[in-house]
């Protein structure tokens, strides 16, 4: 006896789902690009998932997922750099006046404390 399974055609919102989980893959660098490509393709692939059992929606959902994570660890990384690049373990004060005081004054511990700084946002920036 032969079954003839035929597979039904995959929805547009499952392919849909796909292709956003794709595209959030290089959307997670900007923020502001990667949490709306992530989420809409989360939010079509559980649609896509409740009306028919198809790869393309379960990867679009797995895809998404991961990189809405990765999309948020971002964002907090972010934040992370940008305060210990305006602020210095001495208080309030900002960078930039910081910077200008250690060079009018030629001190030593706070260059190591700026250099510091300069090296963790360009570790972020670049690699992360």
């Amino acid at each position: 006896m032969e079954e003839n399974k035929t597979q039904q055609p995959a929805s547009g919102k499952s392919i849909a789902s796909f292709v956003l989980g794709l595209v959030g893959i290089v959307a997670w660098i900007i923020p502001l690009f990667g949490y709306p490509v992530t989420i809409t393709g989360l939010v079509l692939g559980i649609l896509a998932r409740k009306t028919e059992k198809n790869g393309f929606s379960l990867a679009g959902i797995i895809l998404s997922a991961i990189t809405l994570a990765i999309t948020l660890i971002n964002s907090i990384l972010g934040v992370i750099m940008v305060l210990s690049m305006y602020y210095c373990a001495i208080g309030d004060v900002s960078f930039s006046t910081l910077w200008l005081e250690c060079e009018k004054r030629n001190v030593p511990n706070c260059t190591l404390v700026l250099k510091k700084h300069f090296k963790i946002f360009f570790i972020n920036f670049f690699f992360l």
